[in-house]
């Protein structure tokens, strides 16, 4: 089945494949440049995991300082379609640039924009009416040159953080082996709150709170943010150290050898001196660009 998305001249989404995602950083990404663009283009987001209205509503509640009326708007504006293989639209922005995933999927669109995230094949498309977005530091000289941000101004900023260590320990990229969250937890007299897919897994280390996403007010539950090496160790443009950092929380890498190898990781440190250097703004070149091609 086909589907056809004719309301907005730019739809705003995150690649889809077998595994559900729900609730991540990318669609805080969508989020984000949804407050921007929609200002100068008439634009929706396309949502294409396990995600209905009222998980979205809450998702962007609890995370943006943002009034009911705009809440709403994002509402209106996001249409929810479980895993298309087709999708025919104008304008398609995709913020994760998944090539593998999208490789899978017919996108029948007069242009796509892919964000570079990570997967290294993203500068070997070569369709005419396929752009690219890239950081040049991590991918070379190819595309266009463009970091991916943050709305910043737009976060809610916690109200209180509980004197806890946080560890991601989902799967995929993010996985770890109780064997090694127990060497880990042994090493600190931290108290921890483990962020995983299987509860029973890591269930009666010492010291640990086990909980598994989505997370209710998430950036409040924390103070310390221990940064664990991912599995394939590459980090495209990791968001949560970035909003660690505009939150005043402490993140410490542990076991972080490669960043030679990770220069997502890598530069996304370097930025972060400067956080204004990842902050969306209301004259973000991301504007120009857009202009220059639709």
């Amino acid at each position: 089945m086909i589907t056809i998305l004719n309301d907005h001249e730019i739809y705003l989404t995150y690649s889809w494949n077998y595994t559900n995602h729900g609730i991540c950083g990318h669609t805080f990404e969508v989020i984000d440049y949804y407050l921007l663009l929609k200002n100068h283009f008439n634009i929706g987001i396309l949502l294409q995991e396990n995600i209905d209205q009222e998980i979205f509503r809450k998702a962007i509640s609890e995370k943006y300082n943002l009034d009911d009326i705009e809440i709403q708007d994002i509402l209106d504006n996001t249409v929810y379609h479980y895993k298309s293989k087709i999708i025919k639209c104008k304008n398609l922005i995709v913020v994760d640039g998944a090539i593998y995933s999208l490789k899978k999927q017919s996108l029948l669109c007069d242009n796509v924009f892919l964000f570079g995230c990570g997967d290294k094949d993203i500068i070997n498309v070569n369709k005419k009416n396929w752009h690219v977005l890239l950081d040049h530091r991590i991918y070379g000289e190819y595309g266009i040159n463009y970091i991916k941000k943050i709305n910043f101004k737009r976060l809610k900023f916690p109200s209180y953080s509980d004197k806890k260590t946080l560890i991601y320990a989902t799967e995929s990229s993010r996985y770890l082996s109780r064997e090694y969250v127990e060497k880990l937890v042994s090493k600190y007299p931290d108290n921890f709150i483990i962020i995983c897919n299987e509860i029973d897994k890591y269930r009666g280390i010492k010291n640990t709170e086990i909980v598994k996403p989505p997370i209710n007010n998430l950036s409040s539950r924390f103070d310390k943010y221990l940064y664990t090496p991912t599995l394939l160790k590459n980090d495209c443009s990791p968001r949560f150290i970035a909003e660690c950092k505009y939150f005043k929380k402490e993140v410490e890498y542990y076991d972080i050898d490669y960043l030679e190898k990770d220069l997502g990781l890598k530069y996304r440190i370097q930025d972060l001196k400067n956080i204004g250097d990842i902050s969306l703004e209301e004259d973000d070149e991301i504007i120009e660009i857009l202009k220059g091609i639709i």
